[in-house]
């Protein structure tokens, strides 16, 4: 009977426990606690009050407000204003009402001076007023049919309809209308118009036929008043109606209902003015009033009578439990199904699913608050509740589910309580006893009734009164670790603790042990130590003698299986090492660690472990050992967490404690895919300087930079700075980025949270911007763009081949020279040779004269002597006449040969005559220089040589001659 009774109770432990994770799973919005985060003007809104929220396609949050639009980013707003603005944005007016999507690159804007159109792409505004036949500037609504038109209604106006070319028609029959002063305007089925009035109630417009039929209102009519602040068309196509008494509904059908104001949320609103409306995917209605914050609906509930109502109240808060203010102005859902609630102190968001992260801090304004931010220690209970010990404030205990906090602290005269508030170890053993470890107050146990309290180790640091952590092992011992008290064994049988002299006064942060009861330590500055209790023996691992180990401070350890331990160290990263220590691993920042300094993990199952960090928290996987760095999700807490403050129950759900309070983390939701943030590149900086939107020739951006795929730059314009977000709301502050210029570095360069990415003197070419964003999850987002570097116009295929082209030319020319050159040289070569053969010939001729001269004067002056002598003797006349004859003869043939030998002379002793060093006139000088080829052309042989370039040796006066006459002539 008792197996029976104990199979029975297992199995209905397991059922109850199946049970309340798939409730906790598919847990509805009424539910669960949601968490609400505040955006203002702190964080740069122009305006706290909101008339309206709106996401473009791109994935930015448009604020309307009461001075000037802003769009957000998740880092930062960007602020429209009018033409007066120092920005000259473009708004023709700082009052801005509606925000409606006419299509993916245009946004309508409502204002008190004209219907304003924001091209997302040409960042440029235009506006529609009274100029372009509007009937009134002051636009009051807007609606958007499929067709798609433009509806607009003026206040004290009317409605007019602008087609697809903008061309403004009015809508007949206006007279009609119950007013004109319109307050709000509704489609349904694409064919019907409903009209909101301020002041006279509803009308309602049939787009085809263009009749109008007004509804009527007052005590006796489904509609009770006929102020009408809004109108809305849910997804089922119903109706809802925003009034100054209550919400009615029209539904598709045409049935009509109503909700109004109660004093309990079972019964209805809390309050009658409705301002705002919206419904979520999950069936349910948001509903904004003016004075009683926000009202969630179950439509479902209202439309069938026979069910209970649901509907749940947000009243105003400041905690972050509920809206920050009692108006509720405008309602959004975004693309990932989180709402923005616009209220007169900013922009409130929240996640209607469960959150990821849940951060608990201290509240004094909140009954159940943790009582210190300052998180020591945690532990889970064996009944779900989580044992909070804070550093300042005494000990928590925390029901998850309840959400109610219970607190023990130290009281001066009670000995039955904490011997101090500073609680930095926590431990519930196998009997429930819950095991209290202080800062200098020793250890303490808390027995499970929670009555009673004994103190333990408290006389002496010593002696371990710091207590730094509690560990039970397999076989049920206790073991504590102290700062610089070394390890102490609880002894039950005479419920004490004795000291391990074998360790000596060691520094232990924390304690672990493997399948064979060997503990391992990790200590601040002696490294891991394996302590084996059986055999009484120790090993040390540190620094000096465990390569791979690069710290001695170790803050956590976690035995994994048989042969791998985790430690977690102080500056040197996570180690993962065997316990021979002959394999050591270690994994850092650049890994994926959110820091260097671990200082907490626990295990969440055979896969993940979790760690807390310096700065962060990031969860290590253990069979691809990849590391996924959680820092930057919603709701993790600035600044560090502490040592050994970790828990974890069911393998699910996580809590950390740090010095800004305890984060619980929902572990399943990791486990399905989620849609990631989008990254947009939002800025080009060109030179220092903002690269705007133009149509001149030249201009880089023809379109805004978030929607281009390419830009070119000048090749003086390689000096440039490229701005990318991740639209991650509420804020993205937290997300890290990394960037890498392909064809130019092939490495990630992380920006250190700073979305930009900045290049000096890229050299012309083509490049592919690749930047990679980590979110928070395994999987990172990444965007590209392509970049062209033109080269300069010298460097491009048209200057090549005019390079080409010219030095072909060039190539041409100087041939043609040197050919022109060669032949030139070689024709006075071979008249040089030819007048050396004609000088040869001639010197050859005189001489061939001059002997045969001197043969003709040797025999003629024989011939001559023997007559003269004939004639001194001869008297005859007859025969001296002929004598004188023959004498005078041979004189005058003797003459002529001696005036031939004598030209002889003459030409042999001028070729050597030095007629003297002479100035040389510059005139010559010019013409020798210059005038060289012409002499050569006129066959002028030049006889002289330049001494020291200014004068020269004449050799020839006859040459001479001709030089000056050919240089007079010339």
């Amino acid at each position: 009977m008792k197996i029976f009774n104990l199979i029975f109770l297992l199995f209905f432990s397991f059922v109850c426990e199946c049970y309340s994770q798939v409730e906790q799973t598919h847990k509805s919005i009424f539910d669960r606690n949601l968490q609400f985060h505040l955006i203002d003007d702190a964080a740069g809104l122009s305006n706290n009050f909101i008339n309206d929220i709106l996401q473009d396609s791109l994935g930015y949050i448009w604020v309307s407000t009461f001075d000037g639009l802003n769009r957000y980013d998740g880092t930062e707003f960007k602020k429209f204003k009018d033409h007066f603005d120092s920005e000259n944005s473009g708004l023709s007016n700082n009052f801005v009402k509606d925000l409606k999507l006419l299509n993916q690159s245009e946004l309508l804007i409502t204002t008190d001076n004209g219907l304003d159109i924001y091209n997302f792409k040409k960042e440029t505004f235009r506006v529609v007023n009274s100029k372009h036949g509007l009937i009134n500037n002051n636009v009051s609504a807007i609606e958007i049919t499929t067709a798609p038109k433009v509806i607009i209604a003026t206040y004290q106006g009317g409605i007019q309809i602008a087609d697809s070319n903008r061309v403004l028609e009015d809508l007949p029959h206006l007279e009609n209308l119950s007013s004109n002063e319109i307050s709000s305007m509704a489609i349904q089925h694409d064919s019907i118009l409903w009209v909101g009035t301020f002041n006279n109630g509803l009308n309602k417009i049939n787009l085809i036929t263009k009749k109008i039929t007004t509804v009527a209102y007052g005590p006796h009519s489904s509609l009770p008043t006929g102020i009408i602040n809004e109108l809305y068309t849910d997804g089922q196509n119903n109706l809802w109606i925003g009034s100054r008494k209550g919400l009615q509904l029209i539904t598709s059908k045409g049935d009509t209902l109503k909700l109004n104001k109660s004093h309990s949320p079972v019964s209805g609103l809390s309050d009658n003015d409705i301002i705002s409306l919206k419904d979520d995917r999950k069936g349910n209605l948001w509903i904004g009033t003016r004075n009683g914050g926000l009202n969630i609906l179950e439509i479902s509930s209202l439309l069938d009578q026979s069910k209970k109502l649901k509907i749940k109240w947000f009243l105003p808060n400041t905690d972050g439990s509920s809206v920050y203010n009692r108006t509720v102005s405008a309602i959004m859902m975004d693309q990932e199904d989180n709402m923005w609630l616009g209220t007169p102190t900013g922009i409130n968001y929240v996640n209607p699913n469960a959150e990821s992260v849940t951060l608990i801090q201290r509240n004094q304004m909140k009954k159940n608050s943790i009582s210190h931010n300052r998180i020591g220690a945690l532990i889970s209970s064996k009944n779900g509740r989580i044992w909070i010990g804070t550093d300042g404030n005494g000990l928590d205990l925390y029901d998850p589910k309840k959400g109610v906090i219970k607190t023990l602290r130290h009281h001066p005269n009670n000995t039955n309580t904490l011997n101090n508030n500073y609680i930095l170890s926590l431990l519930e053993d196998h009997e429930e006893n819950l095991w209290i470890g202080t800062y200098r107050g020793g250890i303490h146990k808390l027995s499970p009734n929670h009555t009673q309290i004994t103190h333990y180790l408290a006389s002496s640091p010593e002696n371990g009164s710091d207590v730094r952590t509690i560990f039970q092992s397999d076989d049920k011992n206790i073991w504590v670790g102290t700062n610089r008290g070394g390890l102490y064994k609880y002894n039950r049988d005479n419920d004490s603790f004795s000291y391990i002299e074998l360790l000596g006064k060691i520094d232990i942060r924390a304690i672990d042990a493997d399948q064979n009861g060997v503990l391992w330590l990790a200590t601040y500055g002696s490294g891991i130590i394996r302590y084996d209790p059986k055999q009484q023996s120790i090993c040390v691992f540190n620094s000096k003698n465990t390569p791979g180990l690069t710290s001695d401070v170790i803050f956590s350890v976690l035995v994994l299986n048989e042969n791998d331990i985790l430690f977690g160290t102080r500056y040197g990263g996570l180690i993962r090492m065997n316990k021979d220590g002959s394999s050591v691993e270690q994994y850092l920042i650049s890994d994926g660690l959110s820091n260097n300094t671990i200082c907490s993990m626990i295990q969440q199952n055979d896969t993940y472990v979790w760690m807390g960090t310096y700065h962060g928290i990031s969860r290590y996987n253990l069979k691809n050992k990849e590391i996924t760095d959680l820092s930057s999700l919603n709701n993790i807490q600035n600044g560090e967490f502490n040592i050994g403050a970790v828990a974890i129950i069911d393998s699910t759900t996580l809590f950390f404690g740090g010095n800004n309070g305890m984060n619980i983390i929902n572990a399943k939701i990791f486990d399905h895919p989620k849609q990631q943030p989008n990254l947009i590149i939002n800025q080009l900086m060109v030179l220092n300087k903002t690269e705007k939107v133009s149509e001149k020739k030249g201009a880089i951006l023809d379109q805004a930079i978030s929607f281009k795929e390419k830009i070119t730059l000048k090749h003086n314009q390689n000096s440039f700075s490229i701005g990318f977000r991740a639209l991650k709301y509420p804020d993205s502050r937290k997300v890290s980025y990394a960037y890498k210029l392909e064809n130019h570095n092939n490495y990630w360069i992380d920006t250190q949270g700073i979305g930009v990415a900045n290049f000096t003197n890229v050299p012309p070419g083509n490049y592919n911007l690749k930047v990679k964003m980590n979110s928070g999850f395994e999987v990172p987002v990444f965007k590209s763009l392509q970049i062209t570097i033109l080269p300069p116009f010298w460097r491009t295929f048209w200057a090549y081949l005019l390079y080409l082209v010219v030095g072909s030319l060039l190539i041409w020319v100087v041939l043609k020279y040197y050919s022109e050159r060669v032949r030139l040289k070689n024709s006075l070569i071979f008249e040089k040779k030819q007048r050396q053969l004609e000088h040869e010939l001639n010197e050859e001729r005189l001489r061939f004269f001059t002997a045969f001269s001197h043969e003709l004067k040797t025999a003629l002056t024989l011939v001559i002597a023997p007559i003269e002598d004939i004639l001194s003797k001869e008297k005859q006349s007859g025969l001296r006449e002929k004598l004188l004859f023959v004498r005078k003869n041979g004189k005058k043939l003797s003459q002529s040969i001696n005036q031939l030998l004598e030209f002889r002379k003459s030409e042999k002793n001028l070729s050597s005559l030095n007629i003297g060093r002479h100035p040389l006139p510059k005139k010559l000088k010019k013409w020798i220089e210059n005038y060289q080829a012409l002499a050569n052309w006129k066959s002028i042989k030049l006889s002289y040589h330049i001494e020291k370039e200014d004068s020269y040796f004449l050799v020839d006066l006859e040459k001479m001659e001709i030089i000056m006459n050919n240089l007079i002539s010339n």
